[in-house]
Parts: C-alpha cells; sequence; structure tokens
C-alpha cells in the first residue's frame, strides 16, 4: 500500500507537508549507525561518547567515586541537622554553607551563627587540651 502524505486523509483528517518538515537531511550521514560504526571502529573510541577534550594530570589524591558520594552524604546529613532559620540563611543548600564558612572574610558572622568557635575566646584559649583518649587505651603505669 503506498501512502501519499501530500493529499488529506478522510480518515485522520491529518495533513503532513513534507516541505514543512523539521527533519534536517544534511545529518542523515552523522546518523547512519553504519557511519559511527566505522568511527568506532577506526579508532575504538565511540564518537557519541566524545562531549569535551581529555583532562590530564596527577590524580592520585582524588578520593575514589564511592569516597566522594560518602563525603558529600555526610555533608548533607551535617547539615539537615542544623536549624531550619539557620538552613534557610543558606537556601537550604549545602553547598554554599560550604562556601560561605570557606570565606576568611565571614568569620565573624559563622561564629555569630554558631557555625564555628571563636578561637579568639579567653575561656578557650586557656582550657587544657583535651585528653587522647586513643592514645590512653592500654597505657599502664610502671
Amino acid at each position: 500500500m503506498k501512502y501519499d502524505f501530500q493529499k488529506r486523509s478522510d480518515d485522520s483528517a491529518i495533513y503532513f507537508d513534507v516541505k514543512s518538515s523539521l527533519t534536517k537531511q544534511e545529518f542523515v550521514s552523522g546518523c547512519n549507525i553504519n557511519n559511527i560504526i566505522k568511527k568506532y571502529t577506526k579508532n575504538g573510541i565511540n564518537p557519541l561518547c566524545i562531549t569535551q577534550d581529555a583532562k590530564y594530570g596527577d590524580f592520585t589524591d582524588v578520593p575514589s567515586h564511592q569516597e566522594a558520594l560518602d563525603l558529600i552524604m555526610a555533608a548533607d546529613e551535617h547539615f539537615m541537622q542544623l536549624p531550619a532559620e539557620l538552613r534557610a540563611r543558606f537556601a537550604n543548600d549545602p553547598g554554599q554553607l560550604l562556601e560561605f564558612l570557606g570565606d576568611p572574610s565571614n568569620r565573624e558572622e559563622a561564629v555569630k551563627l554558631g557555625l564555628v568557635q571563636d578561637l579568639n575566646n579567653d575561656v578557650l584559649k586557656n582550657s587544657p587540651p583535651k585528653a587522647d583518649v586513643k592514645g590512653s587505651e592500654g597505657a599502664s603505669e610502671s
């Protein structure tokens, strides 16, 4: 059965105007699966996966994907334990809080908000250091 897309169908009343098609024919060779496979077999890299240039460097200190996810989840969990008003101050975004805490000019406000301790406080300066619990285990007196 041959279809004539230029005439109106009595059954569906749909008219297909081939001249106003949104399909761009100049991309036909780039979409052909045979051409894509030829490029893949030529250099072993899937051309559809390449979105940007490769980055090279020493990334030995970068945590694994799972470790990075664990860090992010821990930061989110700690952020959610803050009071709602404080979370609202940072638009409920842990990233904004971390950016705020990373800026030394925000130190005074961070102390007022109770996010960090005031190291200039004499009570903290003169207090004895906390004992190392791990170091005191197993220690014996002579």
